[in-house]
């Protein structure tokens, strides 16, 4: 197991956040055998297939990303910067294997489900099944609590990085629009009558969500 698994294993109390399904990895615990357990994973919030800013193929995930991060907050600096991040708990959750699966495939996403950065509400794109996927998932160091834990992290595991999280969304949503090509050209088309400028990150995603799915809160 890697440390990125680890990390992420204790944070998230040795259960998938998704589901709330224990870990059959239980990094020590003692195993309650009246719970069903499930293999669970690190997952990588931004995969780092996705982060591939040398990326060419119009049909691919990374050509997807290349669309968010031209015209939403990222420059190619900031992009070429995470790959310093990509391993730590800022960028992962704990997964069953199914649900990483899923996630990984962008069928389905986090939003935001009011003003606090650890609560949010999930959102599937597709009418796959999702086994043991709740509505909402709430991040939180479960394992700070424990006073061996405070000892050995004082400062405890970080929790996932909200705008990885928004970024996500966003990529599931290109990933799921028929042409996006043509959202990308009306989107110009509409922000650059207001401004000549490059439109920021947060209207971005705020206009590609609403694009997608005019009923669909912004993320």
């Amino acid at each position: 197991m890697t440390t990125f698994e680890k990390l992420l294993l204790e944070r998230d109390g040795f259960r998938c956040v998704g589901s709330k399904t224990p870990s059959l990895n239980k990094g020590g615990l003692k195993e309650n055998k009246k719970i069903p357990s499930a293999l669970t994973t690190g997952t990588h919030i931004l995969p780092m297939t996705v982060l591939d800013y040398k990326a060419k193929d119009a049909g691919s995930c990374a050509s997807t990303w290349h669309i968010v991060r031209n015209y939403g907050a990222f420059t190619e600096d900031m992009v070429k910067n995470l790959d310093n991040i990509i391993d730590t708990p800022e960028n992962g959750m704990t997964l069953t294997t199914s649900l990483q699966g899923t996630f990984d495939a962008f069928f389905w996403c986090l939003l935001p489900k009011g003003n606090d950065d650890r609560v949010w509400r999930t959102h599937l794109l597709t009418s796959c099944l999702m086994e043991g996927l709740l509505d909402e998932v709430v991040f939180e160091d479960v394992m700070a609590s424990v006073p061996i834990q405070r000892k050995r992290r004082p400062n405890g595991i970080p929790l996932p990085n909200a705008t990885f999280i928004r970024f996500h969304a966003a990529i599931a949503h290109v990933a799921h629009l028929s042409g996006a090509g043509e959202f990308v050209d009306e989107y110009i088309q509409k922000y650059e009558e207001l401004d000549p400028g490059l439109p920021n990150g947060d209207i971005f995603i705020e206009y590609l969500v609403g694009y997608h799915s005019p009923s669909e809160a912004s993320i």
